[in-house]
């Protein structure tokens, strides 16, 4: 998952200032804002357990792009690349982090999110709460599925959005007034382009490995019923639209690329 955070809220020394909150502190809490603006969840009372946690209040730690694939080995060239990152004259970075999807198969759906489910969350909850939409009249766990990759990959739809403008600013720089300094942004450019990609290609593998799933005929329970995990035809159709959002994204960072090269 792709998204564009200030540049305050990515901490690549991963240090957080505690426990995440449960579900229900999160039900009778309210998000405060922390001094970087980053989103701290009230809690109860500190209570220390057996290994070390704590219940107290939670600050998210954003990965930025440069530290999710350069890693702890590469420290001194990921603290370079975040310093001269392409997006730094807007104090932006792109966070990326894992996100986990289960689909079961009696029509459940469990997500995990690193930092960003309440970026996810809410407008799911907001059409399964209303009678008129597609997703709560199909009751289909696929389709909330479907939901979640989409909202994933529209985040990252403002992470291209400010690459472009970026790339725009720095083209009218290079034809104007070239200087040297510009071959080394152009080759941080390049480098973050490769890695946008890099991190939304395996989802189109997922959309088509998900739209090409089906019943192992094989598997039955008795009574003949067979048993698995399905993918609607509905499910697969919305999905497509998803795969072709993500081939859209995948066109313009080659596009991207391609003229930064030339540059």
């Amino acid at each position: 998952m792709l998204k564009l955070v200030h540049a305050t809220e990515c901490n690549p020394s991963e240090n957080p200032l505690g426990r995440p909150p449960t579900f229900l502190q999160r039900l009778v809490g309210h998000p405060q804002k922390s001094h970087s603006g980053a989103a701290i969840l009230p809690v109860a009372t500190a209570i220390v357990g057996a290994n070390g946690w704590t219940n107290q209040p939670y600050q998210r730690s954003y990965k930025s792009l440069q530290h999710y694939y350069g890693g702890n080995a590469n420290a001194e060239r990921v603290a370079f690349m975040e310093r001269h990152t392409t997006l730094v004259a807007k104090k932006m970075l792109v966070s990326v982090e894992q996100v986990s999807i289960f689909l079961t198969s009696c029509n459940t759906v469990i997500s995990f999110f690193e930092n960003s489910a309440d970026d996810v969350e809410p407008p799911i909850l907001e059409r399964l709460g209303s009678e008129h939409t597609v997703l709560r009249s199909s009751c289909d766990a696929s389709m909330v599925v479907q939901s979640i990759i989409d909202a994933v990959i529209d985040l990252a739809f403002p992470v291209i959005h400010a690459y472009q403008d970026t790339m725009a600013d720095l083209e009218v720089n290079v034809i104007t007034s070239p200087d040297i300094e510009h071959t080394s942004a152009l080759y941080i450019l390049t480098s973050e382009l490769s890695l946008l990609k890099q991190t939304i290609a395996p989802v189109v593998g997922l959309i088509n490995s998900l739209r090409g799933h089906k019943l192992d005929p094989s598997r039955r329970l008795p009574g003949g019923r067979v048993y698995g995990v399905e993918i609607s035809e509905m499910g697969k159709t919305y999905l497509a639209d998803v795969e072709d959002h993500c081939v859209m994204m995948m066109e313009r960072l080659d596009t991207m690329k391609r003229g930064a090269d030339n540059m």
